[in-house]
């Protein structure tokens, strides 16, 4: 096996899908985020542990990424987060997407695509219509439409023979902040919404599928009663924000990895990697590791984690490479890792390691989520149930 690769434990995975079904009625659809390659974790093969787990639904944010589903077979709706381009409309009609809307525009355009692909697509039934959920911008300010136009454009669709109104949805972009701002500004997006879906309601137009509560809504207002949740990082093991940790014991499903492919004792005051930056105070014994930037491990990194070892925790020193960096395991001689051998594996963060996503997320500023993403295609993912 290659040296550096993923492990992804699978048990994890539906551990975490447990605690979000178990968080809601029992009746409330769960749309697993599987975008970004299911946030670097393999969206295939999550795809189908979730399938098989009972999701209803899977996310993904590019019609690229729901083409790969259905060419491995991923039967079960797919919704599209994002607005398809002009030139991705009609793919995905043809891999039966359900699509977010949020002006009259889109209505139309989706509309008149369908009709021009029956015409061309005997095979396809007359009486197709396309699922569609209306996108309401209760305070993301990224897609949908604004509160007072919902009722308009709900109509539009219900008259549009084309389509089918399965869902009304909204985002939550400060569900995850701990401040009383935050936490205000949330539930007044969660009542604003709740009104336009009454108000919907009162009209005779009551979609199905009512949902805006994301990974952060989940955790911290469950007592928002929808008919289905959209869950993406704490599906991985992490909760959007740190202060969320408490709230629901969520496993880490990824584990990096790598192997020590060369050790040396270097004698102090040697200089090591790009630039010098760690410069051995005393005999020390050095492992190189076939992992770096270009693998996910970023530079901003170096000389600031510790790595998990059959031994105990080792620090990384000096500059991380593009595609190999460097882990002292102790003075020479004995050394604090004596036990520590060419071609061992090394643990660069896991459920089970000195560093998680979070804590290296943490160093730099930012969140577990670009960590996880960032592990490379180069890098292999290893499944274990």
């Amino acid at each position: 096996m290659q040296g550096t690769h993923a492990v992804i434990y699978l048990p994890n995975l539906r551990h975490n899908l447990d605690i979000v079904k178990k968080l809601h009625p029992i009746d409330t659809a769960i749309c697993l985020a599987v975008k970004a390659d299911a946030y670097g974790h393999g969206a295939v093969a999550v795809a189908r542990e979730a399938e098989s787990w009972g999701v209803d639904c899977l996310g993904v944010a590019r019609v690229s990424e729901a083409r790969i589903l259905r060419e491995a077979g991923i039967g079960i709706p797919i919704l599209l987060y994002s607005l398809p381009m002009p030139d991705e409309l009609e793919e995905a009609l043809l891999l039966n997407l359900d699509l977010f809307l949020g002006d009259s525009e889109l209505i139309k355009s989706t509309a008149r695509k369908l009709t021009d692909l029956k015409a061309r697509h005997p095979d396809m039934a007359a009486n197709h219509r396309a699922n569609v959920h209306l996108k309401v911008d209760t305070g993301m300010g990224r897609i949908g439409c604004q509160p007072q136009e919902a009722l308009a454009l709900a109509r539009s669709i219900e008259e549009t023979p084309e389509l089918s109104l399965r869902g009304i949805a909204t985002h939550l972009p400060v569900a995850d902040g701990n401040t009383q701002e935050h936490r205000d500004f949330t539930r007044n997006q969660l009542v604003l919404f709740d009104q336009v879906v009454n108000r919907l309601s009162d009209e005779g137009i009551r979609p199905p599928l009512v949902h805006g509560l994301n990974s952060a809504g989940i955790l911290e207002y469950p007592e928002f009663r929808c008919t289905m949740v959209r869950p993406g990082i704490m599906a991985y093991g992490y909760p959007p924000g740190k202060h969320q940790q408490h709230l629901a014991n969520l496993l880490p499903v990824m584990e990096l990895r790598t192997s020590v492919s060369y050790i040396k004792e270097v004698p102090p005051g040697r200089g090591l990697s790009y630039g010098h930056t760690y410069v051995t105070p005393d005999l020390r014994r050095i492992a190189t590791l076939p992992v770096g930037y270009a693998d996910g491990l970023f530079r901003g990194l170096s000389n600031r984690i510790q790595m998990t070892t059959s031994q105990g925790a080792a620090a990384q020193v000096g500059t991380i490479c593009m595609d190999q960096c460097l882990l002292d395991l102790g003075p020479g001689g004995s050394g604090e890792h004596p036990g520590v051998n060419r071609y061992d594996q090394v643990v660069i963060f896991g459920p089970k390691a000195f560093e998680s996503a979070q804590t290296l997320a943490e160093k730099l500023d930012t969140i577990p989520y670009e960590i996880t993403c960032a592990i490379s295609k180069r890098v292999p993912r290893v499944y274990r149930d």
